[in-house]
């Protein structure tokens, strides 16, 4: 799935208050974003953007769906973050060698 649909896909579970749906379409967006990556738990996740957030948005979601208390989840705070990380590169970053280049 492109990255566009994958997005879109996961901001209707967000506006829809989806948990479920959400926690699957971010999965989504993420390996669209990083085609080449394992994405299938939290931590893969931070690990590709690292200190963002997106850890904490996974639990309150596993803690709408899994909780032992009745609670509701809203997808504005997740949906706010992953428009903010659409806007950065984070492969550039992550394709930094500490190796000088080999042709100048």
């Amino acid at each position: 799935m492109r990255e566009r649909e994958a997005f879109k896909s996961l901001a209707r579970a967000c506006h829809n208050n989806d948990p479920f749906q959400a926690r699957q379409a971010l999965s989504v967006w993420a390996r669209s974003r990083f085609p080449s990556e394992r994405v299938q738990v939290a931590g893969d996740l931070e690990r590709l953007f690292p200190g963002e957030g997106l850890v904490a948005q996974l639990e309150a979601i596993d803690r709408a769906l899994y909780g032992t208390e009745t609670t509701t989840w809203s997808g504005e705070q997740l949906l706010t973050l992953v428009k903010r990380l659409r806007r950065t590169d984070f492969r550039a970053e992550r394709e930094e060698s500490p190796l000088p280049s080999l042709y100048c």
